[in-house]
């Protein structure tokens, strides 16, 4: 990204996953390679990067960590490994703003605690390893209570829903979309020369009114417009 422009600098460690995937990266190290010379090396860090992960990176004491709002950029963005301005949106299109906890963030963090046992139980730890797997488990639940959502597809659209799912790929978010469509994926180049920020969110929300048509039965379609179908 560096090379293309996208990114200011080659090496960044700004993304707010950055702090816990190093946590967990150092744990899989020491499964992989039993190196307790370098994890024992590596320790002081590794609690560095969990009292970060606690205070700075959980500023607000709820237990999850957000992703700052940095305004600073020539368009204003959270800072995670995507940081390509505003990728996060409401349901309606307009740019969340302000420090956001996101579910996969969480993950990370819950994985990078449960490492950080792993390493501290081998290196002796055992209390610190104790707290931190008590800490991984009130975060898990914490997570199942705040982010679990029914399904909302209505039971009688299900069988639908479930073959729109068996053609389609696996959901992704907003943002993605925007970003591939904007700097492309694979084989397909990006648009952002074609069309501009408002027509690439355009383009989103009609492939979502796309997909709600599928799901819709008569009776979502006004009475005046029943007689063209």
């Amino acid at each position: 990204m560096a090379t293309a422009g996208d990114v200011a600098l080659a090496h960044s460690y700004h993304a707010v996953e950055t702090t816990p995937l190093f946590v967990l990266l150092a744990g899989r190290y020491l499964e992989r390679t039993d190196d307790q010379r370098l994890l024992r090396a590596l320790w002081p860090h590794i609690e560095q990067a969990l009292h970060w992960m606690d205070t700075v990176g959980d500023c607000d004491g709820d237990g999850l960590v957000e992703d700052w709002w940095d305004t600073t950029a020539d368009a204003a963005c959270h800072e995670h490994w995507r940081s390509v301005g505003p990728t996060i949106r409401h349901a309606d299109g307009q740019p969340a703003q302000g420090r956001l906890a996101r579910c996969e963030v969480q993950g990370y963090g819950y994985a990078a605690r449960r490492a950080a046992a792993t390493v501290a139980q081998v290196l002796g730890h055992t209390a610190r390893a104790e707290a931190l797997l008590v800490q991984a488990n009130d975060l898990r639940e914490q997570v199942d209570r705040l982010f679990w959502l029914e399904d909302p597809v209505p039971a009688e659209l299900q069988e639908g829903y479930r073959l729109i799912r068996q053609h389609t790929t696996t959901p992704i978010a907003l943002g993605e979309i925007f970003n591939t469509i904007t700097h492309g994926k694979n084989l397909m180049g990006g648009y952002a020369s074609n069309l501009d920020i408002e027509d690439r969110w355009a383009t989103i929300a009609y492939l979502r009114a796309l997909l709600r048509s599928r799901l819709a039965t008569l009776e979502d379609v006004p009475e005046f417009a029943r007689e063209n179908l």
